[in-house]
């Protein structure tokens, strides 16, 4: 059965740092997906006010790469080179551990 859906909708699990989750937290963000609907990557946007996490430390230049920008509190983690053309909305679950590090993401389109 063909769908009509030409992009794949999630979720996706994007695992940042090893560690044992102690809670997770909902969050909504943006899913940028390159021209054949594959996952580039993952925004949350209002990253501390959502979550209240502590990033994790980018791994220099290996994927999965993160990133976080204090001035507009976003946060980005690159799963993959390429351009990312498509950005979709998308709902979330930040994994964190018992000192608010985050451990990983898992998101889904909104409306796929």
């Amino acid at each position: 059965m063909h769908s009509s859906n030409p992009f794949e909708t999630g979720p996706w699990t994007i695992d940042l740092a090893p560690g044992e989750i102690s809670r997770e937290i909902q969050c909504d963000g943006i899913i940028d997906l390159n021209g054949l609907g594959e996952l580039v990557g993952v925004e949350i946007l209002d990253f501390r006010r959502q979550t209240g996490a502590m990033t994790p430390q980018s791994g220099g230049n290996a994927l999965p790469k993160c990133g976080y920008d204090a001035e507009i509190d976003a946060f980005y983690v690159r799963i993959t080179k390429g351009s990312s053309p498509i950005q979709k909305k998308a709902k979330g679950t930040v994994a964190l551990d018992a000192e608010n590090h985050m451990l990983g993401v898992t998101v889904a389109l909104v409306d796929p």
